[in-house]
């Protein structure tokens, strides 16, 4: 059986190199590393609170480059998220906002741990974590859609849910973090 997976897997990756070079992945991949550019420019114009929450394409807007017109074939492409999560943050919220992003992903490490740790249901919480964990890795290449938010504040939830009964190592500040960013995570979702 392991022959099976090793030639699966030896499948999938053969067809994602071969996707990989077709011009529309090279194009996608060389836009996305301008729309980058811009995030970091934005940041870096002002650095400790951002250009304000769900601003990104204004931002974009004024800061875009003609590398990025061009290989858009636009110039009216528009771009609403920095196709980076931490990105998004420094660029929108700035220091502070990232700062209270990494608190609350700090936090769900905190609960993933403890909820592995909790005995009868450290199947389920290996499972949510698994779903959170390849959401964290999509956002590092794209944006979520709205569907995904509610699923990730979900997981979330049944994270910190499978820990109740391990001892309390999350600070009450931490856990609040953690809700709140989850009640927005939901709220979010539906003014996309």
């Amino acid at each position: 059986k392991a022959w099976l997976a090793a030639g699966v897997l030896g499948a999938v990756l053969i067809a994602a190199a071969a996707t990989r070079t077709s011009r529309s992945w090279k194009d996608a991949d060389s836009t996305r590393v301008e729309i980058w550019k811009v995030a970091w420019k934005g940041f870096k114009e002002q650095p400790w609170l951002g250009s304000g929450p769900d601003t990104f394409e204004q931002t974009f807007r004024r800061l875009r480059s003609e590398q990025f017109v061009r290989i858009s074939i636009s110039s009216r492409a528009i771009q609403a998220h920095a196709h980076n999560d931490f990105l998004q943050a420094m660029t929108t919220t700035g220091l502070a906002g990232l700062a209270a992003y990494l608190l609350v992903l700090f936090a769900l490490l905190l609960a993933a741990k403890d909820a592995l740790a909790a005995g009868p249901r450290r199947e389920a919480a290996a499972a949510a974590i698994g779903g959170l964990l390849a959401i964290f890795i999509n956002l590092k290449f794209n944006p979520l859609a709205t569907e995904v938010h509610l699923l990730a504040a979900l997981l979330a939830a049944h994270l910190c849910r499978a820990r109740a009964s391990a001892p309390a190592t999350i600070p009450l500040p931490a856990r609040t973090a953690l809700l709140v960013a989850a009640l927005a995570s939901a709220v979010l979702a539906f003014n996309l």
